[in-house]
């Protein structure tokens, strides 16, 4: 499917769900259409951020915040990956029968040693508890739900 391919539908009455389907309109996209006064509507094609993660291209404010969000993202000293299922690599380990339990972090890109001090302080944890162990970065306790929210808060 193209990235660059936009949707132009004249009026509300010829909306074809078969026929947007078919060149590749999204469920969201074929609702807007309906939504829509009799005048023009143009339906913006999905497109792809570096990341990966599936965007719409939008107009106005709602760009503006976009490309804000995305300069703060790129300001980082580092980055986090998601996996292919679009989630964030934060795992839970458990070893001598549960009663140890430390949180693995992978996909790190960037400056590891000011991304672990930032973790320490996330967690609420000293510096020596959280290392690095070749690409991952590992953390005593379990710490999940903290990362997650921290790393969404980040935009990642």
């Amino acid at each position: 499917r193209g990235a660059g391919r936009e949707l132009h539908v004249e009026h509300e009455s010829s909306l074809d769900p078969s026929m947007l389907q078919r060149l590749g309109a999204s469920r969201c996209q074929m609702q807007m259409g309906r939504a829509a006064s009799p005048s023009p509507v143009l339906l913006p094609a999905p497109c792809r951020t570096h990341i990966g993660r599936p965007t719409h291209r939008c107009f106005g404010v709602w760009r503006e915040a976009y490309e804000n969000e995305r300069r703060k993202i790129d300001a980082a000293p580092f980055a986090v990956e998601r996996t292919m299922s679009d989630k964030l690599p934060i795992y839970l380990k458990r070893e001598r029968n549960g009663t140890f339990v430390y949180t693995i972090l992978r996909k790190i890109r960037g400056h590891k040693e000011t991304f672990m001090k930032e973790l320490a302080f996330v967690c609420g944890v000293r510096e020596e508890e959280v290392r690095e162990r070749g690409n991952w970065i590992v953390i005593n306790g379990n710490h999940r739900a903290k990362l997650r929210m921290w790393l969404q808060g980040l935009g990642f």
